[in-house]
């Protein structure tokens, strides 16, 4: 007979599993790459020159599945580069700004920053979730989160482009983000009125001891920041660009997978091109799926006894 404790075991174990062979995808499709490591200098700050040199191959490996070849087939990379030569951008200039600067401030706070691991996983997560963001929820957020360490706290505890973009900018520039928005737009937003919090916001409330921890670490941080001006430029003509259309590009987290994966391959950093690694571990999966297959097929002809301790030390 079925019990609830073997429900929650099987649902438990079958979680795990999945989890393991995401974890395994991830790691071979270079998810788990360290933008930290990749950017450290030798002087343990991030080597700004290498991030500028990034930003622009994502954001040319972005323009290439832009246009009609990209957008129509997978190609490889030679036929990328012919393409790129070859046929006009579907994208609008706007739009190619709002890219470009989108990879810069993720990738120069993934590359350091308190919000951040610093993983190429993080930069697709955060695409995705800008993508879903909306004008009108952003500028809510900003309204109702008018006290710093509010929005520090939101940052921290939320996955928000926007909150932690907000925070950096507030922290780096000594500038209330919301003062940047021309006056008739917090206007039409606020309704004359200072709102609730919208269903995206989520604040908690943090421990003193947490408080002292994170204005430590916050302040070591911006104070060790290099070119600010540059990180909080680039975030107000993203905002410009952002606000103005109201939207992201056209299939923007998924053009944004596209362009990070052949820059994985191109770095050979996406190992599933790496035979030695890629047949190592198929060789094992195999083994391990050949293994559970004979178990499976000799508990079908001769069913083990299952037996479960007691507390008593006999079994059941």
């Amino acid at each position: 007979m079925t019990t609830r404790e073997d429900l929650i075991l099987r649902g438990i174990r079958k979680e795990r599993l999945l989890r393991q062979l995401r974890e395994l995808e991830q790691l071979i499709n270079g998810s788990t790459v360290s933008f930290r490591a990749l950017f450290a200098g030798e002087d343990g700050l991030p080597d700004l020159g290498r991030l500028e040199q990034t930003v622009g191959e994502l954001t040319r490996n972005y323009e290439l599945f832009r246009k009609p070849a990209g957008i129509q087939s997978a190609i490889g990379e030679e036929d990328v580069t012919r393409d790129l030569e070859r046929e006009e951008s579907l994208m609008t200039g706007q739009d190619r700004r709002m890219v470009e600067t989108f990879f810069y401030c993720m990738l120069r706070l993934l590359a350091d920053s308190p919000w951040f691991d610093g993983t190429v996983g993080e930069l697709l997560l955060y695409a995705r979730l800008a993508e879903n963001s909306r004008p009108g929820d952003v500028l809510e957020d900003e309204i109702y989160l008018d006290d710093e360490d509010a929005v520090f706290t939101a940052a921290r505890e939320r996955k928000d482009f926007f909150l932690v973009c907000d925070a950096a900018f507030e922290k780096l520039g000594r500038e209330n983000i919301l003062r940047t928005v021309p006056e008739n737009i917090r206007e039409m937003f606020a309704a004359g009125r200072k709102p609730g919090p919208s269903e995206r916001v989520w604040v908690v409330t943090p421990r003193p001891d947490d408080e002292e921890r994170d204005a430590a670490e916050l302040s070591v941080w911006s104070d060790r920041f290099a070119q600010l001006q540059r990180f909080c430029g680039a975030y107000l003509s993203f905002r410009k660009n952002w606000f103005a259309q109201g939207h992201f590009p056209e299939d923007f987290a998924e053009t944004v997978r596209k362009a990070v994966d052949l820059w994985l391959g191109e770095n050979r950093l996406n190992h599933f091109s790496d035979d030695a690694v890629y047949f190592s571990t198929q060789n094992l999966l195999t083994q391990a799926l050949d293994r559970a297959a004979r178990l499976i097929a000799e508990e079908t002809v001769a069913p083990r006894r299952r037996t479960r301790k007691l507390p008593g030390g006999g079994v059941l």
